[in-house]
């Protein structure tokens, strides 16, 4: 089967001892220009004999990311990180100077030093504070937010620190502990120290 239009006979192909004009030539190499295959991200290309086959492999439906996932990269001599939105209480935690919420667009991130001679870690928290006025709820909005600090954080009345993930900070090499949203609760009584407790959701 020819190439219709640019052959001497009425099939469109060539036979031995038909005359080849330039106007054919040119066409035929337009025509396949215009035919060819771009490169393109997620595209296997195979040749064989019979011509180029492209296929694609489905998409990878199985990549969730959880919420307080921490993402590092490194920046100059800090290394700079985001956290996946998630909820306590239905409260999206902010983040950030100044600070906004984990589902903002651009998301927040923070920064922290890094420390190339020793394996030190970096703490990431939530820290949630109850409302200082009635109805006292809890966590507190204005004040739920995301923290790194680079020592051990503990709960006292007025804030509780849920550690979401601990970062190398030689490596920035991510210990994830907490991947999901939370649900907790503040119990104070008297004057002892308020006891928080949380379940995942």
């Amino acid at each position: 089967m020819g190439l219709q239009g640019f052959g001497n006979n009425n099939s469109g192909s060539f036979t031995p001892g038909d005359a080849i004009y330039a106007k054919q030539l040119n066409r035929l190499a337009d025509y396949a220009d215009r035919a060819a295959v771009g490169v393109s991200d997620g595209v296997i290309y195979q040749s064989h004999a019979g011509g180029l086959a492209l296929s694609s492999p489905p998409p990878d439906y199985t990549r969730i990311i959880l919420p307080f996932t921490v993402s590092v990269v490194s920046d100059g001599n800090q290394w700079k990180y985001s956290v996946w939105p998630g909820t306590v209480n239905n409260v999206v935690p902010k983040m950030g100077t100044p600070p906004v919420v984990l589902t903002n667009t651009p998301a927040p991130t923070a920064k922290f030093s890094k420390n190339l001679l020793v394996n030190e870690q970096e703490y990431i928290y939530i820290s949630l504070k109850p409302e200082s006025a009635d109805p006292y709820r809890f966590p507190d909005p204005a004040t739920c937010k995301i923290i790194n600090e680079s020592t051990p954080q503990f709960d006292d009345d007025n804030t509780s620190w849920v550690m979401i993930a601990s970062v190398d900070r030689k490596t920035g090499v991510v210990n994830q502990m907490i991947n999901s949203s939370l649900w907790g609760s503040r119990f104070k009584c008297g004057s002892a120290v308020a006891n928080y407790w949380y379940s995942r959701v």
